[in-house]
């Protein structure tokens, strides 16, 4: 049976083993066999077992762990070779590792030091949509970096629940509003709810932009149809339809890996007293329902709420915060969104945490929602190993992402060594034409936090990798990591599927890589022509001296391009490396899923125009106003 490692609040991890040296090449001369995949496995080598369907027992409260994580001796559908034709290789969970003695350390992504990048100024975003909330906000919106017009553009709304609108920039800093007949709203139609806008570059030039909207008098209805419209131009939209009922905050995005267009729908204890289980118990609250399709629209189309899968609830391992009164009973999955990057599908759970919409209404203070995140590998389970936000809400009255933090559609852009995360995030107050307004839904602002380039999780410390049996299927030549090995080094070594070293390619024959870098290639006596693993079934096998590992890949030229996807757009000016934040990891800080988490703020010092009050510096201010430095800096790189 294979070795799987990490299975949060599963297992322990033994201590990492001190290596003090790098062993010789074994005696034995590996021997590389031919490997043919089976014709139904997915691109990273899953295969279904025979009549398997997708689904989710609500019953079972226990974390959940896919069962491309799990042996099919024990039930699961693990591959036993897998495919890495695809893309930069992640260490977010144990897929790719039959055995090691290092470190798992999840990220925090760092939040963009002058943030917001965007907020409310216009007489629409001022004064438009529901309850007088002045708001430039996004449920889910769509944030993208156009690769064929160089251009970043995002999608919001004017107001709460007010028009779709449309904003550009050249560096995702510095936004226009253009001109659309006299402003900048593209969809006068509705008031939007939830929506999405998706870049899809592969459907004809009059249907790149899709658009689903859920109309804010919907807001209670538990059967409203979304709207879908589609565009050449992202700024005048046809409509083609309507989706099957939905609840709001029901999104959708793309998955290429399995070629499918997903609907995350939205659903509640509306439909039923307890639709799920928590901690052993029958109970209720939002969680999500799952339908697909090859095109836009037929993902779109059922007709009853028992047509789309039951997907994603919370279960035992999620976490609450015990600041927030009332406390709810558990924390639920308010919203949820999804975006292919290099070789996996990153999931962005928007986690609620409460209080209830009577208790924020009374209080004039956003609900509490963070964003943690997800990932998928065969496009329908997502494995959850860390619990702490990837963007965690202030909880502090005074900064602009006090609470109701969203993810955007698209939302992920890779800006060469980092990975930007846009998102929406709430003060709960702004000022409009001197007067203060309050209320859980004024503020909205968009901001975005950074990751290093493959960023969510590394393997860390003194000790060994060896992959699982791998296979490519293309004229490989180099091998490239992205590791942070400055203070010391890392080598690599390929064997047979018996653990074999490769005559070569031994530990002892490599050179050290000695930096740190989000992208270089090995070397060994020399060579680094690796042709010969075309076809073949194959093992890598890493040896770290005090050293971070985030990723590797094989490459067919000296560029290092992986071949994978890049999430919501790619601008490929040289960045420098962001500093990261751990937030978890997986040797000292087992229990931490299980146990109350302190919360963790990060007070940003922020004005709203010009508007005379106080300066907040820290948290409390009631009736002071939010303060934003108008003459932020712009990120040049």
């Amino acid at each position: 049976m294979k070795e799987r490692l990490f299975k949060i609040l599963l297992i322990s991890l033994a201590a990492a083993t001190v290596l003090t040296s790098v062993p010789a090449a074994a005696n034995t001369k590996g021997q590389l066999t031919a490997y043919t995949a089976p014709d139904n496995a997915m691109y990273n080598g899953i295969v279904l077992p025979d009549g398997y369907e997708f689904s989710h027992d609500m019953t079972d409260s226990a974390v959940d762990i896919p069962p491309y994580l799990v042996d099919s001796n024990e039930g699961g559908y693990a591959p036993e070779v897998i495919n890495i034709d695809v893309g930069r290789q992640l260490f977010v969970d144990d897929f790719l590792i039959e055995s090691t003695d290092l470190t798992r350390a999840y990220y925090e992504a760092v939040k963009y030091e002058y943030n917001p990048v965007f907020y409310p100024e216009t007489k629409e975003e001022l004064t438009g949509g529901d309850r007088g909330s002045p708001s430039v906000g996004a449920t889910s919106g769509g944030l993208w970096y156009d690769m064929e017009d160089k251009l970043y553009k995002m999608w919001y709304e004017s107001g709460w629940n007010g028009l779709l609108s449309y904003a550009t920039s050249e560096n995702g800093v510095d936004w226009v509003r253009p001109d659309i007949g006299g402003s900048n709203v593209v969809l006068r139609r509705q008031q939007v709810d939830s929506y999405v806008v998706w870049i899809d570059y592969d459907a004809p030039a009059s249907e790149k932009y899709k658009l689903m909207v859920r109309s804010a008098g919907d807001r209670d209805s538990v059967n409203a149809k979304p709207v879908l419209y589609t565009s050449g131009t992202g700024t005048n939209w046809n409509k083609i339809g309507q989706a099957g009922p939905t609840d709001d905050r029901t999104t959708f995005f793309y998955n290429p890996f399995t070629k499918k267009w997903v609907f995350s729908i939205r659903a509640s204890a509306k439909r039923s007293e307890n639709p799920f289980y928590y901690n052993g118990e029958p109970t209720g609250g939002r969680y999500r329902k799952y339908h697909d399709g090859d095109t836009f629209f037929e993902a779109s189309q059922w007709d009853t709420w028992d047509e789309p899968v039951d997907w994603l609830t919370p279960d035992d391992g999620d976490i609450s915060y015990s600041n927030i009164n009332p406390t709810p009973k558990h924390p639920q999955i308010y919203n949820f969104d999804s975006i292919a990057y290099e070789s996996v599908m990153i999931g962005m759970f928007e986690m609620w945490y409460g209080p209830e919409n009577e208790y924020i209404n009374e209080s004039g203070w956003p609900k509490i929602c963070d964003i943690q995140a997800g990932f998928s590998r065969d496009g329908f389970h997502y494995d959850r190993p860390n619990r702490k936000a990837l963007i965690p809400a202030t909880q502090q009255q005074g900064t602009w992402d006090y609470g109701y933090l969203s993810p955007m559609g698209g939302g992920m852009i890779v800006y060469d060594n980092e990975i930007r995360i846009y998102y929406t995030g709430f003060s709960g107050f702004w000022v409009v034409d001197g007067q203060r307004v309050q209320n859980p839904y004024a503020g909205g602002c968009i901001g975005y936090a950074t990751l290093r380039r493959d960023g969510f999780a590394s393997m860390n410390g003194t000790g060994t990798l060896t992959t699982n049996p791998l296979t490519v299927t293309k004229d490989v030549k180099y091998l490239f990591v992205n590791t942070n090995s400055l203070n010391d080094s890392i080598k690599a070594e390929i064997l047979d599927t018996a653990g074999n070293v490769i005559e070569g390619y031994s530990a002892a024959d490599c050179e050290a890589i000695t930096d740190n870098t989000a992208k270089v290639k090995f070397t060994w006596s020399g060579e680094n022509d690796l042709s010969m693993l075309e076809g073949k079934q194959f093992k890598i096998k890493f040896y770290l001296d005090n050293a971070q590992l985030y990723s590797f890949w094989l490459a067919e030229d000296e560029l290092g391009v992986s071949g994978g996807e890049l999430g919501a757009g790619y601008i490929g000016e040289e960045t420098p490396l962001p500093e990261q934040t751990v937030a978890y990891t997986t040797t000292a800080d087992t229990t931490a899923a299980t146990e109350e988490t302190e919360k963790k703020s990060i007070v940003v010092p922020i004005v709203i125009g010009s508007i005379a009050g106080a300066v907040v510096v820290g948290g409390g201010v009631t009736a002071g106003v939010l303060v934003y430095n108008k003459k932020k800096k712009s990120k040049v790189n």
